[in-house]
């Protein structure tokens, strides 16, 4: 589901006592390089195949059978790694025997006894700004990047292979030790690194968070990734305060830390465009001030930025009441940001989403979306709606009628009508009888 990530995202700040609004992806520049590096063979097998090896070595007529007796490994394991070592030419068969090569004893059985040297290229991923390692978090979920690279930009320009900011960052991180080294994805025991090139890229769903803070009233803006929060990203501390939302045309928009306004705002939207987007969401006509409350600096109790107001007035001038009335049951409404278009199979372009901006919907007509929750639970469970349906709401519900029309629930008021009519007509029927 298209929400699941926001809601992901509003669970994760509940976890941490923050009220989100909203979240909206942003690029997170970084430099990928690509590197030669020497390092020692890990492959899984090598302790096994220079067992066999070292056997052979002694004993060329050796079988799989004795071998495998020997190591404590099934005959056809062994049989299986010595054919992969002749593959190799580790193995040399002559008549019927197995001696092992200078290869073999140069790469398996050397004085030194360690695994052999190795030539690798790995990719090491720095912040796009400080070239520094990113949190460790990204590793551990091995982020992905944007294909669209030619919308990247990176607020730090390499100047070349040879850019002394660059050997200096690569430097460091082959300092480090085995441990550190496998965390940012890059092999145990590699050194000797030499750079071949480098790319700019940007890594995928990443989002700033706006959110609200209960406790003191005051909005945050948080970096999200992959179920949780990250502490810091370099490359972003420039910009993510200026990151905000605001309304254009009946749609909403972010500004996308482009376009800072004084006092860094988290929205900044205008009564016109609140109308016209109020207008949009509710098929409200003639929006007035009265439908929605905005409070863009969150009031004394920390609400959200933007609220709409279902009242009797808004469903009389509402040109489809139940749309009203299931976002009063909703409770909200999830507004997506846009982030441009994208061709689907068939051809049609389509706006990809972006972001999402949480608009609460407070009603002050509670019976009336009570009674509308109760209509749809019986459609649900029951299907055609009839007169048991309203004698299980008496004596509470007595402008039922009258509630119908102003809904537009023409079909569900002629069915009722119907069995009230079947209903009579069976009254008569047994007193006539």
């Amino acid at each position: 589901m298209k929400n699941d990530i926001f809601n992901t995202i509003i669970e994760t700040g509940k976890s941490e006592g923050l009220k989100v609004f909203s979240a909206v992806k942003i690029q997170c520049p970084v430099w990928v390089v690509h590197l030669k590096m020497d390092s020692r063979d890990n492959d899984p097998f090598f302790p096994v195949d220079k067992s066999i090896l070292s056997l052979l070595d002694g004993n060329p007529s050796a079988t799989a059978f004795e071998i495998s007796n020997l190591i404590g490994l099934e005959k056809t394991f062994v049989e299986g790694r010595i054919g992969f070592l002749s593959g190799m030419e580790m193995i040399e068969k002559i008549d019927g025997e197995k001696y092992i090569t200078e290869k073999a004893k140069e790469w398996y059985l050397n004085e030194a006894g360690e695994r052999p040297i190795v030539t690798i290229y790995d990719d090491l991923v720095l912040d796009g700004l400080t070239l520094k390692p990113l949190d460790r978090w990204f590793y551990e979920c091995r982020a992905s990047y944007s294909s669209r690279r030619s919308d990247v930009v990176v607020p730090r320009v390499i100047m070349g292979k040879d850019d002394p900011a660059l050997v200096r960052a690569v430097k460091a991180v082959e300092k480090l030790n085995g441990k550190e080294k496998e965390a940012l994805l890059l092999e145990h025991d590699s050194f000797n690194y030499d750079i071949q090139g480098f790319e700019a890229k940007s890594i995928d769903n990443v989002y700033v968070v706006m959110a609200i803070n209960p406790e003191t009233g005051k909005g945050v803006r948080r970096i999200f990734y992959k179920d949780r929060f990250i502490p810091k990203v370099d490359s972003l501390e420039g910009s993510l305060d200026k990151y905000y939302l605001y309304l254009h045309n009946g749609s909403c928009h972010c500004s996308c830390g482009f376009m800072p306004l004084e006092g860094n705002p988290f929205v900044a939207m205008k009564e016109p465009e609140i109308k016209i987007h109020l207008y949009l969401m509710l098929h409200t006509a003639r929006p007035l001030s009265q439908d929605y409350m905005y409070t863009p600096e969150f009031g004394n109790g920390g609400e959200y930025p933007l609220t709409y107001i279902v009242s009797e007035e808004l469903l009389e001038r509402s040109e489809d009441p139940r749309d009203v009335m299931d976002a009063a049951l909703a409770g909200r409404i999830v507004e997506y940001t846009a982030e441009g278009t994208r061709k689907t199979q068939d051809g049609k372009t389509i706006k990809r989403i972006g972001g999402y901006f949480w608009i609460p919907v407070k009603n002050i007509i509670p019976d009336k979306v009570e009674h509308y929750r109760a209509l749809r639970k019986w459609q649900r469970e029951k299907g055609r709606v009839d007169i048991s349906f309203i004698r299980s709401l008496e004596p509470e519900w007595t402008s039922w009628r009258e509630d119908f029309v102003k809904l537009g629930l023409l079909d569900e008021l002629e069915s009722i009508d119907i069995s009230l009519f079947i209903n009579e007509n069976r009254k008569k029927e047994e007193e006539y009888e």
